[in-house]
């Protein structure tokens, strides 16, 4: 069964799979982000899940999560995050 990642923003982290064992629902990832989901592109077929309002809500930086992008943007990324292959995705 494939898994995510979840990357905490205290700097754990720890894997995570689909409560189905198919796909994450909107909830799942929710709950994990603790608000609103956006969606970025960690690589051709990866996207990392992050709270969409994070920044208005003064979350601590994610030095793994931003990481992810480290190629792609200069902006950190905050709060808690998950790291999944775009197939566990609904």
């Amino acid at each position: 069964m494939r898994k995510a990642k979840i990357f905490y923003s205290n700097g754990d982290i720890k894997p995570f799979y689909p409560a189905n064992k198919q796909k994450f629902t909107l909830e799942e990832l929710q709950k994990v982000v603790e608000g609103n989901i956006e969606i970025l592109q960690a690589t051709k077929n990866r996207l990392l899940i992050v709270n969409e309002g994070g920044i208005l809500q003064k979350l601590h930086v994610n030095h793994n999560a931003s990481n992810c992008l480290a190629s792609q943007s200069e902006s950190e990324i905050v709060g808690n995050a998950v790291l999944t292959d775009k197939l566990l995705i609904l």
